[in-house]
C-alpha cells in the first residue's frame, strides 16, 4: 500500500533560477530527480529591473525549463514563500525527453502585476553567464 504522505509529493516545473542546480539546492534543501522539459501555452518574459523571470500564458508559445520529480509538501511550501506575491502556484501540464507527459506545478506572474512585466524574452544563458559565472 502506498502510503498517504507521499499524496502531497508533486512535480514541480521551473523555467528561471531554480532551473540551476546551485540555486535548487540553496532554496529546496534537497536535491531530487530532474529532467528537461517544455510548457507549451506560456511565455517568459523579463521582470522590469529584475534579474528573474515571469511566466505567462501565450498562445502558439512554449518555455523551455526542468521539471523535479515527486518534490515534498514542505519543499512547495518554502517554494510558495520563495516566489513571494508576484507568482501563483497553478497546475499544466509538461512535456519531458520522449514525448512524455507529466503534470507538475508551476509559479505564473499574477495579474495584478503583468505592468511588471517586459516584453522581453528572459534568457537563462544570459543569467548564468551575468550571475553564477565565478
Amino acid at each position: 500500500m502506498i502510503s498517504p504522505w507521499c499524496w502531497k509529493m508533486k512535480n514541480v516545473f521551473v523555467y528561471g533560477y531554480l532551473m540551476f542546480a546551485d540555486v535548487w539546492d540553496r532554496i529546496a534543501g534537497h536535491r531530487y530527480e530532474k529532467h528537461a522539459a517544455v510548457l507549451h501555452g506560456h511565455r517568459r518574459l523579463c521582470v522590469r529591473g529584475e534579474t528573474y523571470p515571469g511566466l505567462v500564458k501565450s498562445f502558439n508559445r512554449s518555455v523551455e525549463g526542468v521539471v523535479y520529480l515527486d518534490v515534498k509538501a514542505q519543499v512547495i511550501r518554502r517554494l510558495d514563500r520563495f516566489e513571494g506575491e508576484h507568482y501563483s502556484r497553478t497546475s499544466v501540464m509538461v512535456t519531458c525527453e520522449y514525448g512524455v507527459r507529466l503534470d507538475a506545478e508551476v509559479y505564473l506572474f499574477s495579474k495584478r502585476n503583468r505592468n511588471l512585466l517586459s516584453t522581453l524574452p528572459w534568457n537563462p544563458e544570459r543569467f548564468q553567464m551575468l550571475h553564477l559565472s565565478s
